[in-house]
């Protein structure tokens, strides 16, 4: 909830946004155009900068063709529930042309918000351990030695914002064991080596990392454990958002009710 919460007030942000680019399109073409070519041409654009906006911005998704040419979908449903609630207001309970169009968007927006996040995001699946998955990274090497970068949304499948590494672990300990309700992470040993028992709920597997090349991608909703650390190993963590105490579960059991719930 914490995070649709944050995603729809950047999505009102995105569209104030998109709202004044848009006029100031149509400003500019009423220099070059007659007002209904005008505006017909910044309301298609704006469209699409709503999409880039809310792919990027609000809901952290990939900039997709396929979904830029279903966006439009969320306009033409918009219009006709904005053209419903109009002759509600209006006809039904009566209220005033010039306060109906205001009242309108008000309770439009959460619709809007809730058509842009389907399209964008999708429906929401169930993680399972196939989810989590190893990803080769690039690797280059000379008579120098070797170099592995990664860069946001390529290497990846997510944003980085927070980094954290962990190190001087002692023998038989072991490191993680929780998960995560909305957090990606992406694992690299970038020295000695360690196993990784991953738990969806319903089925495990385990994963051993040993090479700085090599990361093991943690989608949410996944219960992690970090063990049978090697001497001299330290794990390098990726995540899709800084630390949030209450986007955890630490409790077993209080992970597997909301899995098979």
């Amino acid at each position: 909830m914490k995070y649709i919460k944050k995603e729809y007030i950047l999505f009102i942000i995105a569209g104030s946004i998109n709202t004044l680019l848009g006029y100031l399109m149509y400003a500019s073409l009423l220099l070059f155009f007659n007002y209904n070519l005008a505006y017909s041409i910044s309301y298609g654009v704006g469209i699409f900068i709503s999409y880039f906006l809310n792919s990027k911005y609000v809901f952290k998704r990939r900039i997709e063709l396929k979904k830029a040419l279903q966006y439009p979908v969320v306009y033409i449903v918009q219009y006709f529930i904005n053209l419903a609630l109009v002759n509600f207001f209006i006809k039904i309970l009566g209220l005033h042309e010039l306060i109906t169009p205001l009242l309108v968007v008000f309770v439009s927006i959460p619709i809007t918000f809730g058509l842009s996040r389907y399209i964008i995001k999708g429906r929401r699946r169930a993680m399972t351990i196939h989810d989590c998955r190893l990803i080769e990274l690039p690797k280059f090497t000379d008579q120098r030695g070797s170099l592995t970068a990664i860069e946001n949304e390529r290497q990846i499948p997510f944003s980085v914002k927070r980094i954290f590494y962990l190190y001087d672990i002692s023998p038989g300990n072991n490191r993680g064991t929780h998960a995560h309700k909305e957090l990606h992470q992406f694992l690299i040993c970038l020295s000695g080596g360690f196993q990784v028992t991953v738990d969806d709920g319903h089925n495990q597997k385990i994963v051993t990392l040993g090479h700085p090349w090599q990361g093991l991608y943690i989608p949410p909703m996944i219960w992690a454990t970090e063990h049978s650390f090697q001497p001299q190993s330290v794990c390098l963590v990726l995540a899709s958002d800084y630390y949030d105490e209450k986007d955890y579960f630490r409790d077993y059991n209080e992970f597997l009710k909301a899995v098979r719930s």
